[in-house]
């Protein structure tokens, strides 16, 4: 294969996998929460806020994250890889809500720092 050819090729999978996410973003839909409490279980959610307090216990990280509007959430984390955390980072974070002890948490899949 020639460099062109090799070229052209690259640039035509680069369009056309750009253009499939592009498409793929625009199915998924993450709620940005306002009111933790108002949701059902099981709903996905997406949070942005500044990290309040943190607890790390062995595999597990336990925040509490306060939104841009005055709401607190609790976020729970079971992380696959060492990450670092620390109170007063601004993070944005995707998960699910789940209920323990009749309070709503958010169950974090993923957490991204800003």
């Amino acid at each position: 294969m020639d460099e062109k050819s090799l070229q052209k090729l690259a640039m035509i999978t680069t369009i056309v996998g750009l253009l499939i996410l592009f498409f793929y973003a625009q199915e998924v839909n993450l709620n940005v929460v306002n009111q933790i409490d108002d949701l059902p279980s099981s709903e996905n959610v997406r949070i942005q806020g500044v990290i309040t307090k943190l607890t790390q216990k062995e595999k597990v990280y336990f925040l509490t994250v306060e939104g841009q509007k005055p709401e607190i959430m609790d976020v729970i984390l079971f992380p696959d890889k060492e990450i670092y955390l620390k109170e007063g980072s601004f993070v944005d974070v995707s998960g699910t809500v789940e209920e323990y002890n009749g309070k709503k948490e958010v169950i974090a899949e993923e957490i991204v720092m800003r």
